[in-house]
């Protein structure tokens, strides 16, 4: 569970408006000196001390995954340091409140009053107690997911770019006009392809379109066009096509 609960520390569980429920008789008597005061302030002052935005996914802009992986430590640490500690004295002054309520020599409202506030202590103590830090994760994916789509688009953009090479080698009627549209063009958008494909890893459900653009990896590294002999135009053209097509479906 993710920092959902109200942080402060409640006003009905402080060593103020204990007092206030104890009668001039509870304050007198030595059998209704409990501590359960002095329990409280030190479980409020634990609470005071936790930095609550350092706890919460919420409100931080990580741009990069591994950000939110330096964040979620830092809140780890906090958590178990700071929090933990917390939830321990909170936990404490329960049962401190607990003995209280059963003090006979202490008045009914004052009994009455501890029970109440052993209640509260155990949910505060709880609150921490119940703390994931899943919270962290979701936003860490969020940033993946995005990172993700941005390459996918990327990636679509050359596919598209792609058709448009594959619909000016198909115009041409002739083998050599064939092969040098396809020559002048196919370096540049097999890189484009595979510089796009190659950095999207796993992702929406989808596997991995690496080994999808392998057939490209025979012209993406090229700085001048190939040497594509005529007659093996056609033949380039659909290995290239049949890439293309594989990684639209992907895409889609």
């Amino acid at each position: 569970m993710a920092v959902t609960f109200n942080t402060q520390w409640p006003a009905a569980l402080t060593d103020k408006e204990w007092q206030k429920k104890k009668s001039f008789l509870d304050k007198a008597k030595s059998k209704t000196k409990t501590g359960l005061g002095e329990a409280l302030t030190t479980a409020q002052t634990a609470w005071g001390k936790i930095d609550w935005k350092l706890l919460k996914a919420e409100g931080q802009a990580l741009p990069t995954p591994n950000q939110w992986d330096i964040a979620k430590k830092a809140a780890q640490q906090h958590l178990d340091s700071v929090a933990k500690p917390a939830s321990k004295a909170a936990l404490d002054a329960a049962l401190k409140a607990k003995t209280t309520a059963a003090n006979t020599a202490l008045s009914k409202t004052a009994q009455q009053a501890a029970a109440a506030l052993e209640k509260g202590l155990q949910d505060q103590s709880r609150h921490i107690r119940d703390l994931k830090l899943d919270d962290f994760d979701t936003g860490k994916q969020h940033v993946i997911d995005l990172t993700a789509q941005v390459k996918i688009d990327g990636l679509k953009s050359a596919l598209l770019r792609a058709h448009t090479l594959i619909n000016a080698v198909e115009k041409h009627q002739d083998n050599q006009g064939k092969a040098t549209e396809f020559s002048n063009g196919v370096a540049k958008a097999s890189r484009d392809i595979t510089q796009n494909s190659d950095n999207i890893g796993v992702t929406h459900n989808k596997p991995d379109p690496k080994s999808l653009a392998d057939p490209l990896r025979e012209w993406n590294g090229l700085s001048s066009p190939p040497n594509i002999a005529p007659n093996e135009a056609v033949a380039k053209l659909n290995k290239f096509k049949q890439a293309v097509t594989a990684l639209d479906h992907w895409a889609a």
